[in-house]
């Protein structure tokens, strides 16, 4: 028993120099790459079209401003016409507005930030949800057609990719090793594999901060940190993949809402290109001071 002990534990806290990525993996990899590239160019033609629809707006209002301007310089060359005038334009600006903008204020009750990400049935288009949670009705509403990752930012994208390829890799080990007494690694070998099975590197300081405990926080959702130190998926290899979409959601609100309470650390700068490697030679903060400094 000790001696099967001491194996297994040498098994998990040594690396596999030798291991390579099984076709299964390269698949469902290429696969996610694909789907977020049409996740994002969506995203961006939804921006490009809300843009463009403001901008139209803004001249459709300033055109309409002018010829109100004008009108009014015209009806104040007509003396006569001048108290009827001012009562017409009073009616006119008191019925037919005051009560749909009335009705509006108070329809408003639940927005885009109401919508339950799991009840959303469509994350390309939560306006056609069934589900979420106050008004449902106005919320998808308000939403105007919206994706679920309308709000992503450049970090939120690169959350919610982390969270994938670190469950595909786990995923993906368990099934290259074919070892039951092998079924994960430590998380200090995490970089090693990541590397070796996406091509690039995994370093903390493209998230700007100097632990990889940091980096697994944000993921805590999809993986989990055994009292070992290994590795494990929270999540079915077959999960669909718009269920990282709504965890990454998830995490955006409650970023969001700690920010808005004044809680600087829950806002999130990351490095654009992660180029940098993961190594015990990268020079660590001179002072408590410099930390703070970085978005956690």
């Amino acid at each position: 028993d000790y001696l099967e002990k001491w194996i297994s534990t040498k098994k998990l806290t040594q690396r596999i120099e030798g291991l390579q990525p099984s076709e299964w993996f390269r698949e469902r990899k290429n696969r996610w790459a694909l789907k977020v590239a049409a996740w994002k160019k969506f995203q961006q033609d939804r921006r490009l079209s809300a843009k463009k629809a403001a901008f139209a707006k803004a001249k459709e209002g300033a055109a309409a401003g002018k010829e109100e301007a004008e009108k009014s310089e015209e009806d104040g060359n007509n003396n006569n016409n001048n108290a009827n005038n001012g009562e017409q334009s009073k009616n006119d600006s008191i019925s037919p507005s005051a009560a749909p903008q009335t009705k509006a204020a108070d329809g408003v009750a639940a927005s885009f930030e109401d919508l339950d990400p799991w009840l959303v049935t469509n994350i390309d288009d939560v306006s056609a949800t069934g589900g979420g949670v106050g008004d449902t009705a106005t919320a998808a509403s308000a939403a105007k057609g919206d994706p679920l990752y309308a709000k992503f930012e450049h970090e939120d994208w690169t959350l919610l990719s982390l969270r994938y390829e670190v469950h595909l890799l786990l995923h993906a080990f368990r099934r290259d090793v074919n070892d039951p007494t092998r079924p994960t690694f430590h998380k200090s070998h995490l970089p090693f594999y990541y590397q070796r099975y996406y091509g690039k590197v995994l370093s903390p300081k493209s998230f700007n901060v100097w632990s990889l405990d940091k980096v697994l926080e944000w993921i805590e959702d999809t993986v989990e940190v055994t009292a070992s130190g290994t590795l494990e998926a929270d999540l079915e290899e077959d999960t669909p993949l718009e269920c990282f979409v709504r965890l990454a959601e998830e995490h955006r609100r409650e970023r969001q809402l700690r920010v808005d309470m004044g809680d600087d650390s829950a806002y999130l700068k990351f490095v654009k290109v992660i180029s940098t490697a993961l190594s015990s030679n990268v020079p660590r903060p001179t002072s408590s001071k410099d930390h703070q400094g970085s978005a956690r």
